[in-house]
């Protein structure tokens, strides 16, 4: 099994594993999104997770959260359009 996990200014593939990856300094909020054949819907929630803001409107800090997208035995080609994502996106 196979996890796409994305941190601050990175995307990493790695082996499903049960060890735990160290939170950011800073981090208030983990998003985590369980993708299985997500190609066609994927960017549409990416993108609505990157423009979130506060209670007064302002955008997040990258780095004050994390996305952890899980993406296990995919067909289509979600992967590549994460991987495609966290370019265009880096601080994401």
């Amino acid at each position: 099994m196979t996890g796409l996990t994305s941190l601050p200014g990175q995307l990493i593939k790695r082996p499903f594993t049960s060890e735990p990856c160290p939170p950011s300094v800073n981090l208030s909020v983990i998003v985590i999104i369980p993708a299985r054949n997500e190609g066609h819907h994927i960017s549409v929630s990416l993108d609505a997770l990157r423009l979130q803001t506060d209670e007064n409107g302002r955008m997040l800090e990258p780095g004050t959260y994390e996305v952890l997208l899980l993406a296990n035995n995919c067909t289509d080609n979600t992967a590549i359009i994460v991987e495609e994502y966290q370019r265009r996106y880096p601080a994401f």
